[in-house]
């Protein structure tokens, strides 16, 4: 009988021991103190309603089609943007150089830093119409011109600049030696103006021929 009522006994002690009862309060501190460090992290990120079932955090971006989507602190997607080019990995694509300058119309308008072309300024009045992304303009920026034997480049703000006379000649916007097409002599030797405005020298004339107006003659 007390083999058996201890093999009883035995039996019991070994449930008692899995019973959370037997074990006190202590089983249940590290459950409450995940918790409560979880808690602390959400409310610390400001994200105490976040929805673990939306987006991964409040910030991420992803791309719907053409539409950059933004993950608010509720844990839901939201439309932030919508491209004009495409959207890849939560950003536009850049569909323009940082500061250049276009007209939309009768309106300047001009890349943003972010590569995308930022909202129109107000439309240009009739009497200064936009040119190369600026009222006014009277050429296209990077444009070149000859006026009265000076070089001239057309500015960012559509405008020409360059006052000093070319000391030979002005050709296609650039200071050039010559006017393509010309001849003459140096050394008893001819010389033709090429297409960039610079002499190239061709074979000396003979002993007995002499150059004249960039052509030999004699014998």
């Amino acid at each position: 009988m007390r083999a058996g009522g201890g093999a009883a006994r035995g039996h019991v002690s070994r449930r008692a021991a899995r019973s959370p009862a037997s074990r006190g309060p202590g089983w249940l501190l590290p459950a409450v103190a995940g918790a409560l460090a979880a808690a602390g992290c959400n409310t610390a990120l400001g994200i105490d309603d976040f929805n673990a079932d939306g987006c991964p955090y409040p910030g991420a971006r992803i791309c719907s089609g053409k539409t950059v989507q933004l993950c608010g602190d509720d844990g839901a997607w939201r439309d932030e943007r919508e491209c004009a080019k495409a959207c890849n990995q939560g950003s536009c694509v850049a569909e323009c150089n940082a500061g250049q300058r276009r007209c939309a119309g009768d309106a300047p308008q001009e890349c943003g830093p972010d590569g995308q072309w930022d909202p129109p300024l107000p439309a240009c009045p009739d009497e200064l119409p936009c040119s190369g992304g600026v009222c006014g303009a009277v050429c296209v920026p990077g444009d070149l011109r000859c006026d009265d034997g000076k070089a001239q480049t057309c500015d960012e703000d559509g405008q020409w600049r360059g006052d000093a006379v070319c000391p030979q000649e002005c050709t296609g916007g650039v200071c050039t030696e010559c006017a393509p097409g010309d001849r003459d002599c140096v050394n008893n030797t001819p010389r033709e103006c090429d297409a960039f405005g610079q002499w190239v020298l061709e074979d000396p004339c003979g002993k007995d021929a002499q150059c004249s107006e960039g052509t030999c003659e004699g014998k």
